[in-house]
């Protein structure tokens, strides 16, 4: 089975609860999951070649935006190192894919290349997160990942 780095926590978005449960979801689909809430500790792995998927689902950014944050900047607020940059730009130079959810957008965000890595940005003072509800979503395009959706 591949082994997967999972990317998890953050402000507001416990690793239990963001990371926990796609060890299990992502067994499903024949991957071995850990999940790391050290970023930087992570993509260090990443580098050395522990893994070889990525999944990023943690809530990791400078956290300057608004003083909301400020009472949890000293925990998780973050900029990433060149080197953890250099671990995704060289897991990602190697054709492999990567998995972005929910929160990816938001992270890394005084890193200029990331929304373009993932073909996707939050953009402070226009993005927003829409209430939580329940949603329906329709597979779109044939796809291994998308396999047995209905």
């Amino acid at each position: 089975m591949p082994r997967n780095l999972i990317l998890a926590g953050g402000v507001y978005h416990p690793a239990e609860a963001t990371g926990a449960p796609l060890v299990d979801i992502l067994a499903e689909a024949g991957l071995d999951s850990v999940v790391e809430c050290d970023v930087e500790r992570g993509l260090g792995r990443l580098a050395r070649g522990e893994f070889e998927r990525l999944t990023v689902a943690c809530l990791r950014f400078t956290m300057v935006q608004n003083e909301k944050y400020a009472p949890f900047r000293a925990e998780w607020a973050l900029s990433l190192s060149p080197a953890g940059r250099a671990a995704i730009r060289g897991y990602l130079a190697g054709g492999r894919g990567l998995l972005a959810l929910h929160t990816a957008p938001i992270s890394f965000d005084d890193w200029p290349e990331w929304p373009a890595l993932l073909g996707v940005g939050w953009r402070w003072g226009q993005s927003h997160h829409p209430p939580l509800a329940q949603a329906q979503a329709r597979a779109c395009a044939v796809h291994p990942s998308t396999r047995g959706l209905a």
